[in-house]
């Protein structure tokens, strides 16, 4: 049996880690965006939801009968200690959807794409590090997400620094001026070798 290899991109809000996922895609590499379950399992799985009430009682986050994602927003991304509250409830669910992932998928290597891998980054055999100047990720997400600089460098400054990612592997430039199609491929042949070998 061709032995599987855990993989993690990570970086900051608005590097391009997603980006950097979609040409591993192309490669043929199957992708776990993290962000993505993670929103899918907050409002479907039955531990989550019921942690999350009790967290913001008397607030009720599902009071519509969907998340209200902007009131937790609003709570949390000027309390780092409610943020890390609701990643130790929400991160370890993920985890579990990625391994299950890996467990029952038939290719070689399965990338988890995640702005945090924090205390499940030992778990991964290569660990990928996209990344970019502040000014350029700013601009990103204030285009993408329609918030004003303020608002982008306040998740910015929640987040890990690049250099609390853990033991990084690889990293991608992402500032426009190298190819990422090029800083892909080379990875993924690394990867391809160290599989085969």
């Amino acid at each position: 049996m061709t032995k599987k290899i855990k993989i993690g991109i990570t970086g900051g809000i608005g590097s391009g880690k997603s980006t950097v996922a979609s040409i591993f895609e192309l490669f043929g590499a199957e992708i776990f965006y993290s962000d993505q379950e993670a929103k899918k399992l907050m409002v479907t799985c039955d531990n989550i939801i019921s942690a999350l009430k009790e967290m913001f009682a008397p607030d009720d986050p599902y009071k519509e009968g969907d998340l209200d994602r902007a009131l937790i927003a609003s709570k949390i991304f000027h309390n780092k200690a409610l943020l890390s509250k609701i990643n130790d409830i929400v991160h370890p669910e993920v985890r579990k959807a990625y391994l299950t992932r890996i467990k029952n998928s038939n290719l070689s290597y399965v990338i988890n794409e995640a702005a945090l891998l924090t205390n499940f980054e030992d778990e991964f055999d290569i660990l990928i590090l996209v990344q970019a100047d502040q000014e350029k990720r700013i601009q990103r997400v204030k285009l993408r997400d329609q918030l004003s600089a303020s608002d982008v460098l306040a998740r910015i400054e929640n987040q890990l620094a690049d250099n609390q990612r853990g033991k990084i592997d690889y990293i991608i430039d992402n500032n426009d001026k190298l190819s990422l199609i090029d800083q892909v491929q080379a990875i993924h042949d690394a990867i391809l070798n160290r599989i085969n070998s």
